[in-house]
């Protein structure tokens, strides 16, 4: 009796753990997401991101391997918010022009809304390291798709370069 009491203790205190585990990597990369938009990314330090987060340097680094790694997983985090808002407004029926007015209005209110945010992602992101720099690689050539899909709308006579959609 007393193994099978000690187990359901142990799954219980395992299953919190993992509740502040959680906890705690979401206030860091919240930290980490409010300092890249206020001082860049240069600015937000290991240090700073612990502190404006309380969590402690040594959950940082049971955490995330560095900084990077961290900017990295707010950088994600922050793709996942703005696509939530994005995919759904692009992917709607109707005309390209109408689909990519909606998707790109989501993403200026969501920036007018939030500019550290879009700090994040637009400004910091080419600071960052080749994970953030081929995560961002990735993003554009997806935004350029969907912008070139429109080309098949355009006038005669007025057929846009392939260049305009990485434009």
């Amino acid at each position: 009796m007393t193994t099978m009491a000690s187990q359901i203790a142990h799954r219980q205190a395992a299953r919190e753990g993992g509740h502040v585990e959680e906890m705690q990597r979401r206030r860091l990369l919240l930290a980490m997401r409010e300092l890249a938009g206020e001082v860049g990314l240069v600015g937000a330090t290991v240090g700073q991101v612990c502190k404006r987060s309380r969590v402690s340097r040594r959950t940082f680094y049971d955490l995330f391997e560095d900084r990077d790694d961290c900017f990295v997983a707010a950088f994600e985090q922050a793709l996942t918010e703005i696509g939530e808002l994005v995919v759904p407004a692009y992917g709607q029926s109707g005309r390209w022009r109408e689909r990519i007015r909606a998707a790109l209005e989501e993403v200026l209110v969501v920036f007018d809304e939030q500019p550290r945010l879009a700090r994040l992602l637009v400004i910091e992101t080419p600071k960052g390291g080749p994970a953030v720099l081929e995560r961002r690689r990735q993003v554009l050539a997806a935004l350029a798709a969907a912008v070139d899909e429109g080309r098949d709308e355009a006038r005669a006579g007025s057929d846009p370069s392939p260049l305009t959609a990485e434009a």
